[in-house]
């Protein structure tokens, strides 16, 4: 989780938010986030994905500093496809 924490971290700065910001945006508490970034919480995939939204990045791109972005915009693109079929 610290990789997660680092990265949303580096999100949020790189958007010029606060955790503050960040938190409103997203309608999570700012300890949520502060916790989250210090890898003390693991998030749910809700608070997750509401976090992912407003930094504008993927999931996996949270999740997985290690993917370039063709990766991971490849496996978004799987979910939405494979989420869409279920429905």
């Amino acid at each position: 989780m610290t990789a997660l924490g680092e990265a949303l971290r580096a999100a949020r700065k790189e958007k010029n938010l606060t955790q503050e910001q960040l938190a409103d945006e997203a309608h999570v508490s700012t300890k949520q986030i502060a916790d989250i970034e210090k890898a003390k919480r693991n998030p749910s995939y809700v608070i997750l994905k509401a976090l992912a939204k407003v930094v504008h990045l993927s999931l996996d791109s949270l999740m997985f500093s290690d993917l370039s972005p063709d990766e991971a915009g490849q496996n978004e693109m799987k979910l939405l496809y494979i989420s869409h079929l279920l429905l």
